[in-house]
């Protein structure tokens, strides 16, 4: 769905901190008419687009989709997706309408949606959005002028910081009549605020009137947008089923889109399990985050036979990074050298540069490099097994530090691990040759 998730609104928002000027498509200083809102400048697409250009406006109705949420490890305990409060699930976003709508192949740009006219005061600051006739929530109820007025009041005092602090700036939100909303910004408002506003889920009135909106809740709540919750297990899984005849199917914004009858979104709080539940055939799609599984896992049967296709699709978005983050603030970090120490001291057991680290190829090596492996025997990742085997058929002196049920963050910490560590590295300070510097993270210290 169009309509902003909580990542949408952060990305929008650090995107038009950057515009040098805001200005509205085919809106002139008197206050005109605008199809589109952008803080970026010129709209990509005309005032009578047809469709998206990202779209197979041609593609066929049906069958189901489904996914793994996020990299594993995830639940959810709440439907309210607005909120501080719970776990919220993933995907409400699609279960709700909004007043206007994002192309993705612009940074910032949105259409009209829910709203069918919209008009900008020559000031910039008032902006007045009248709604189609015909557009209901999913019971069939009429969406009204006064429910986006409750939707942006309600988000902007009790909704989740992500959502309460874009519409910060939204000075005053009121009917005008019972398809006509103004909005007025104030004048120091930020170049993203209209189109964040316009972004907004509709929510309905009437339902939350005997709802608390800031408390979590199990119950599906009244959506308007194209897919609505048909089952789900708490913690489990989410079904959404497509709305069929939903009234904003054959707008611009939507057309080519929202083509599956179900999708499902499924939870594993083990990320092990998570992979073996893909690897069964259990759900159909899933997003790799860590890079040893990507390189080391994917070559299961179905991977072989092409029934599952593993591929790099590039994004140009700016990515995550996986690697040690050092807190430089404390004494034993906030010296460079020791950093360099701790990474030339890695990269010389290695052999190369630590990004490129292949045990089956140290393994191999020639000198055999020394090797200190510590391994939780809970770990679900990696099989205990593994390590023992490595370290049993490694050239060199090895040795294998096990633990039992500390965790990827405890056995950070862990004392034991920690002395067999600095033990392990003030055996040889490497390039550096200066064993003082190691002595920093003496037992005792690292914390």
């Amino acid at each position: 769905m169009a309509q902003l998730s909580r990542r949408h609104v952060l990305g929008l928002g650090v995107g038009a901190l950057s515009a040098a000027q805001f200005r509205h498509a085919m809106a002139d200083n008197a206050g005109a008419k605008a199809h589109g809102l952008s803080a970026f400048g010129d709209l990509k697409y005309p005032p009578d687009f047809h469709h998206f250009d990202y779209v197979n406006v041609d593609a066929p109705k049906g069958g189901a989709f489904s996914q793994l949420v996020g990299s594993g490890g995830s639940t959810f305990n709440s439907l309210n997706a607005y909120i501080v409060k719970g776990d919220a699930a993933n995907g409400m976003n699609v279960t709700f309408a909004s007043l206007m709508a994002r192309a993705f192949d612009e940074p910032d740009a949105v259409y009209p949606l829910a709203a069918e006219e919209l008009t900008v005061s020559s000031d910039g600051l008032v902006y007045r959005f009248r709604l189609r006739s015909g557009i209901v929530f999913h019971d069939g109820t009429e969406i009204g002028a006064s429910d986006v007025v409750f939707s942006l009041t309600t988000l902007k005092t009790k909704g989740h910081p992500t959502f309460s602090s874009v519409l910060r700036d939204v000075a005053e939100v009121v009917v005008e009549d019972k398809q006509t909303v103004r909005l007025r910004f104030l004048p120091t408002r930020g170049l993203d605020a209209p189109a964040l506003a316009a972004s907004m889920p509709i929510f309905s009135e009437k339902y939350y009137a005997t709802r608390p909106f800031d408390e979590t809740s199990l119950e599906a709540p009244l959506g308007s947008g194209p897919y609505r919750i048909a089952r789900f297990e708490q913690g489990r899984f989410v079904e959404f089923e497509r709305v069929k005849n939903w009234w904003g199917e054959n707008l611009p914004v939507s057309r080519g889109q929202y083509n599956f009858d179900m999708l499902r979104d499924e939870y594993y709080r083990d990320r092990e399990v998570g992979l073996e539940a893909f690897i069964g055939h259990n759900y159909q799609f899933r997003e790799e985050f860590t890079s040893r599984v990507w390189a080391t896992r994917y070559d299961f049967p179905a991977i072989r036979d092409g029934r599952v296709k593993r591929e790099v699709i590039p994004d140009e978005r700016p990515s995550g990074a996986q690697g040690w983050l050092l807190n430089t603030r404390r004494d034993k970090f906030g010296d460079r050298r020791v950093r360099e120490a701790m990474t030339i001291q890695t990269e010389q057991l290695v052999g190369y540069p630590v990004a490129g680290i292949d045990l089956r190829v140290l393994s191999r090596s020639a000198p055999p490099v020394p090797l200190l492996v510590v391994h939780d025997q809970r770990d679900r990742e990696t099989f205990h097994e593994d390590s023992v085997q490595l370290v049993a058929n490694w050239a060199g002196p090895a040795r294998l530090v096990s633990t039992d049920g500390l965790g990827h963050r405890r056995i950070l910490v862990d004392q034991q691990v920690v002395d067999e560590v600095v033990s392990f590295v003030r055996a040889d300070p490497g390039p550096s040759g200066d064993p003082s510097l190691i002595d920093k993270l003496s037992p005792g210290v690292v914390r």
